[in-house]
């Protein structure tokens, strides 16, 4: 009887410790973390930890403090992040991604030189962005958004807005002026987990469901259904 009690407590307690809400903080990205509930996120956390087993609470906040957030505890992940030590990151990236610098194309030439030219990039993305293309480049202003940093573009004030091509592909086309994307850098971005024991229990949760996802077909035809490309396979151990 003792045995079974037991077993019952312990079931009791697993239950729990599934529904406990994984609290997801992320900034808005269009496309991805709509605050209506759409975009690629939103679709593909659901089938990582999916309900009832799983309960995820969205906090939607500037990108610097959901990290602050994540690495103090008060946030359990957060994504898509360059390589890092300071948290668990996932085995595989989410996404490959390409930085591409915007610019009004004032003449003919394929391709522009940007050295001593005002760059702008959103705010709270400096190190993430901006510096990761432009490491020398100090002449630059944050924005509060993509839109903001394209109407400075073309008002003249700024040279150039530099974000991820995924972002900016969509952006561009709610402004119609002749705007050109010049690569500037690529690199992969991981799902992230604080480092905790919780944090390293999400993370296996999340490697192993990723893993699933891709070998059944699933991952790709997510992918495929938001125009986005999946990560390549060489670049799947990146950060260890």
């Amino acid at each position: 009887m003792r045995i079974v009690i037991f077993m019952l407590l312990l079931l009791s307690t697993s239950a729990m410790a599934l529904n406990k809400p994984i609290i997801w903080g992320t900034d808005v990205w269009d496309g991805f973390t709509n605050t209506d509930g759409t975009g690629f996120y939103h679709a593909l956390i659901p089938k990582i930890f999916p309900s009832p087993d799983y309960s995820i609470e969205i906090n939607y906040l500037p990108w610097k403090r959901s990290l602050l957030y994540l690495e103090s505890g008060k946030v359990h992940m957060s994504g898509a992040l360059p390589a890092t030590n300071t948290f668990y990151l996932s085995e595989a990236p989410v996404l490959t991604e390409t930085l591409f610098a915007v610019y009004v194309d004032k003449s003919e030439q394929e391709c522009c030189d940007f050295t001593n030219k005002i760059g702008s990039y959103r705010n709270g993305y400096e190190n993430e962005i901006f510096n990761r293309a432009f490491p020398d480049n100090d002449n630059a202003v944050s924005v509060s958004s993509g839109s903001e940093g394209i109407k400075l573009l073309l008002r003249g004030k700024v040279d150039y807005f530099v974000d991820i091509g995924s972002v900016l592909e969509r952006l561009i086309l709610d402004f119609p002026a002749d705007l050109k994307l010049q690569a500037v850098g690529s690199y992969p971005l991981y799902w992230a987990f604080n480092k905790t024991l919780h944090g390293q229990d999400l993370k296996r949760h999340f490697d192993k469901k990723i893993k699933e996802l891709r070998q059944s077909g699933q991952l790709e035809d997510l992918y495929l259904s938001y125009g986005l490309t999946p990560p390549k396979i060489d670049v799947l151990n990146y950060h260890k």
